[in-house]
């Protein structure tokens, strides 16, 4: 679990912002920005910090036709968010350096005894239908390398993780209409997966998965180092 290291103290940061409100053609406009800056603080005495400020803005507009969001941007260091659509449906972006995300996040929280380097793009779509939230998406991890703390290391050029997963708040219940995750050595695929998520579920799990083209040789190094296999 993440959480922050033992013995970190906050000591700085400065968070500044404004919203301008204004009507336009009958809808009501509401832009807002935020800058978190100088965020900093002490681990058993060092001193940590961000190295750039987090910025945020947002543009959202309402009328008869109910809300739009008309852009949400994040921004930081290692990562950027990008988001845009309504109440019932947003389409979203993301980026992430690994390294500057371990790097800058790892002064502050326990992230895992791994050293991670690649670079992470993504983007999909979020509905709200009634009592289900409907995602589909599509991912990529390109020059992935896994650093352990003995000196082993795994690369990987490029994963592709495609998704479409539905959520049914009403009966607690995920329903994976597929997810496809694709690497150099092999594809690795789940269609019509169904995940209850409570015990009172009437439905039980159930999971097709399927592998194709897996190349054992390759997969090795990686069941070793997260000690899958000896």
């Amino acid at each position: 679990t993440l959480g922050l290291k033992e013995g970190t103290q906050m000591t700085s940061g400065q968070l500044t912002g404004n919203v301008a409100t204004s009507t336009q053609a009958g809808q009501k406009q509401i832009r807002a920005s935020a800058t978190l800056a100088g965020l900093g603080g002490t681990v058993e005495g060092k001193k940590i910090a961000l190295s750039e400020p987090i910025k945020a803005e947002a543009s959202v507009s309402s009328g008869k036709a109910g809300m739009n969001f008309d852009k949400i941007d994040v921004s930081a260091p290692f990562a950027k968010i990008n988001c845009a659509g309504s109440a019932e449906s947003i389409q979203y972006s993301a980026e992430a350096d690994l390294a500057k995300l371990q790097s800058e996040l790892g002064q502050f929280i326990d992230i895992g005894k791994y050293k991670l380097a690649g670079q992470f793009l993504g983007k999909g779509q979020v509905s709200i239908k009634d009592d289900k939230i409907i995602t589909t998406g599509s991912s990529a991890l390109s020059n992935l390398r896994v650093d352990a703390q003995d000196g082993n290391s795994v690369s990987e050029p490029k994963v592709q993780i495609d998704t479409a997963v539905n959520f049914d708040r009403k009966t607690s219940v995920i329903a994976l209409a597929s997810v496809t995750a694709t690497t150099s050595f092999g594809r690795l695929s789940v269609k019509d997966g169904v995940v209850p998520m409570n015990k009172e579920s009437e439905q039980p799990l159930r999971m097709d998965v399927s592998a194709s083209n897996f190349d054992l040789a390759k997969v090795k190094p990686f069941a070793v180092m997260f000690g899958v296999l000896p």
